[in-house]
């Protein structure tokens, strides 16, 4: 079932890109919905001040492939940046990447003005609290991973039922997590993914909870992939978003931002940047 006539929906290696504002009606994606319903009835004013800005200041996390990365000389890299480079071209607006920062600090900035758009985040509603989302240009598939020799224990969720996992410090799991997991399992939030990698391959937990190319794509980069692999079922699949500021000098540019993601779906550019920036990733299949 779909929400309207006209939604364009893409679908490429497991991301679903879609436009119009439209979304899947399925259970797992139910949050999208709320998200997509608060951006159409935000009250929010977008004046014609949104074209006076001249330039605005990106930043994003440091290690959430392929969305958003530093590559080795600390240069923003990913999807999210991609589609953020070829949209704000287009707009005539320059792109400013911030400095790297701790992650709680990126959001600091990003809730204070110092920083006026976020490279790709999930929609929650204590966020949309305080910033404003675009709509969605492209999702992310959350799953567990266990030790290979775990993967026949858990066929499904209930079977993780009295369990210590962990997930990354304030990373949502999803819904169907939440409701069907969450109240029955012990979740740690270790400090850096190398350390919650490294907890499960010990044996201190018995998954954990990340999405699905970024977890495979840090398992080969620590060299776990042949001990660690996820379990063969989805838990969440979670529209991403930009994240803008409501502080900042170019706060009213979300009108603006939304017509162009529009252009670049319907034009298959970010299609185009998915499958690019995937095959860069070389992703484990």
């Amino acid at each position: 079932m779909l929400l309207g006539a006209t939604t364009i929906i893409l679908k490429i290696k497991g991301f679903i890109v879609e436009s119009n504002f439209k979304v899947l009606m399925k259970p797992w994606i139910s949050s999208a919905v709320t998200a997509l319903v608060f951006l159409l009835s935000s009250p929010s004013s977008f004046a014609s001040q949104g074209h006076n800005c001249k330039s605005v200041t990106i930043s994003g996390s440091s290690q959430w492939y392929p969305f958003s990365y530093r590559d080795s000389s600390n240069n923003l890299r990913g999807i999210a940046y991609q589609v953020a480079k070829m949209l704000f071209k287009r707009l005539d607006i320059d792109l400013i990447v911030d400095d790297p920062q701790p992650w709680k600090r990126t959001l600091m900035g990003l809730k204070h003005g110092r920083l006026d758009i976020l490279s790709g985040a999930y929609w929650d509603a204590e966020r949309a609290e305080n910033y404003d989302f675009s709509i969605p240009f492209s999702s992310d598939e959350v799953r567990l991973f266990v030790r290979n020799e775990s993967l026949a224990k858990y066929p499904d969720l209930i079977s993780l039922r009295g369990t210590t996992g962990s997930k990354p410090i304030g990373i949502s799991l999803g819904r169907v997590f939440e409701e069907n997991l969450k109240s029955h399992v012990k979740v740690i939030e270790p400090v850096s993914y190398e350390s919650m990698i490294k907890m499960l391959y010990l044996g201190r937990v018995e998954w954990f909870g990340l999405g699905l190319h970024n977890g495979q794509k840090l398992l080969k980069d620590l060299g776990y992939e042949d001990e660690i692999s996820p379990l063969p079922y989805s838990i969440q699949t979670t529209p991403v978003h930009f994240m803008l500021s409501r502080n900042s000098n170019c706060s009213s540019l979300l009108k603006r931002m939304n017509r162009g993601l529009e252009a670049l779906i319907k034009e298959g550019a970010i299609k185009e940047i998915i499958e690019r920036e995937t095959q860069n990733q070389i992703l484990i299949k």
